[in-house]
């Protein structure tokens, strides 16, 4: 009679253990799955935000950064696929499950360092080379202004010293050549004060103001030699 009471009171000292354990075993399973959804809502947020600034820094920047961001997607498909694996694994067997995500959370989180840097290296690759292009194109504008200028005056000054009546009648187009001349010195002092990240939408207003100019002064020219 005792011995069969022993035998039936054991199972149920041992119940409350393994309940116990497997409660434990269940928490410390939820609490890595939210330890690692925070990490991967944090990286996710930095992929984001790398992804929009690619896509607004121009086509240049889309083909370097397109192996790595590509790369990325793949790192972070493979964590997602360990991650559900892990979730549906029962809690004997997710301990051994973790050292596999692990390693992928590792290779996603290289893998988005190496593109940031990459980002950043092609960025200040592209910001020196823009910035040596936009100070070339600047001394190229400055120098056109100052032979149109000359050209201008010379013109004028022909004009006024032959005080013919033809002459006289070119001073409309004088005028209109000045008023050329002075959009043309506007637009480039606003372009000269512009920074790299705008200079090439400035570019074409720039352009299409010195060829104006170029116009109304071979316009000019041309009635002062028929007259």
């Amino acid at each position: 009679m005792e011995l069969q009471e022993i035998e039936t009171q054991q199972p149920g000292i041992e119940k409350p253990e393994q309940e116990e354990l497997r409660q434990k075993a269940t928490d410390s399973k939820k609490s890595y799955q939210e330890s690692i959804a925070g990490e991967l809502t944090e990286w996710a947020t930095t992929v984001d935000r790398l992804k929009a600034d690619v896509q607004k820094s121009g086509a240049e920047m889309r083909r370097a950064l397109g192996k790595p961001m590509e790369k990325l997607r793949g790192k972070k498909q493979a964590v997602l696929r360990k991650l559900s694996i892990l979730k549906r694994s029962r809690e004997e067997e997710w301990e051994k499950l973790k050292f596999g995500l692990e390693k992928n959370m590792d290779d996603l989180k290289q893998t988005l360092d190496d593109s940031l840097t990459r980002f950043r290296e092609k960025q200040e690759e592209i910001a020196e080379r823009v910035s040596s292009q936009r100070k070339s194109y600047i001394e190229k504008l400055e120098t056109r202004f100052s032979d149109w200028s000359l050209k201008i005056d010379a013109l004028r000054a022909k004009m006024e010293k032959a005080k013919t009546e033809a002459a006289m009648k070119c001073d409309r187009e004088i005028e209109e050549l000045r008023k050329k001349q002075l959009i043309a010195k506007e637009k480039l002092e606003e372009f000269k004060k512009s920074g790299n990240e705008s200079w090439e939408d400035l570019k074409e207003g720039m352009d299409k103001a010195f060829a104006d100019m170029k116009q109304s002064f071979e316009k000019a020219l041309s009635r002062v030699k028929k007259k």
